[in-house]
């Protein structure tokens, strides 16, 4: 690929990448989301699309009320995964909102998504099976960019901000497959929004390790300007 990142993240296991800074995933003033790991699983831009800005090398910024990517029915029976973003977050209007998300109730699927909020901070969950195995990261400050990574199997599930892990959660369960399709902005199941510029997302069909993670975030974080 010839954007930004290239061959430097980890691509064994990647089933679904994202980049707003790689033109073979996205050129200003289409339609398409395209993506690189080569399966096809392209998002669509809704009627009301998000922003698509040069900031970073390439971002779209989603409104929180409205904007989101719809990539179809993929990847509902995936049961090891890893689900990574770097995202900055604007103020929220309403909790549980998707950031990236594959469920269709409370008690299935995998996704990021929001939780608490105040005007200056933002808190997030992994939602490896809905509520059934939830990790939360914390209270994160809004307008400042993170590296968000969560890895789920059964009996493990973890989460990493900006390379580094940061709760763990030990669940003996899988997500169950449901015939939502993907979101990147919202919840797949409800009309919940979330306030948030993003450079990328990716899901992996494996659990990445904390080596393999803090690679990734060392390979990108520049662009975002963290050191």
């Amino acid at each position: 690929m010839s954007g930004y990142l290239g061959p430097k993240i980890n691509n064994n296991g990647l089933v679904l990448e994202l980049d707003a800074a790689d033109t073979n995933s996205y050129t200003s003033g289409s339609t398409t989301w395209t993506d690189l790991s080569g399966n096809g699983y392209n998002g669509t831009l809704t009627a009301n699309p998000p922003v698509f800005n040069t900031t970073n090398f390439g971002t779209f910024t989603f409104n929180g009320s409205t904007q989101y990517i719809d990539c179809g029915n993929v990847l509902a029976s995936l049961t090891d995964l890893t689900l990574e973003c770097f995202v900055k977050f604007g103020t929220q209007t309403t909790s549980y909102n998707g950031i990236i998300s594959k469920t269709l109730s409370n008690a299935d699927g995998y996704e990021l998504r929001t939780s608490n909020y105040t005007s200056t901070t933002t808190n997030v969950e992994f939602r490896y099976k809905g509520d059934v195995a939830s990790i939360g990261f914390g209270t994160l400050t809004n307008n400042i960019w993170y590296h968000l990574t969560a890895t789920g199997t059964s009996g493990a599930q973890l989460v990493y901000i900006n390379g580094i892990q940061v709760f763990s959660n030990n669940i003996a369960t899988t997500p169950t497959a449901n015939s939502n399709n993907l979101s990147i902005g919202k919840l797949s199941y409800s009309g919940l929004y979330t306030n948030m510029t993003l450079g990328f997302a990716r899901i992996y069909n494996r659990v990445l390790s904390n080596s393999e993670i803090l690679n990734n975030y060392n390979m990108t974080k520049s662009r975002f300007g963290l050191n």
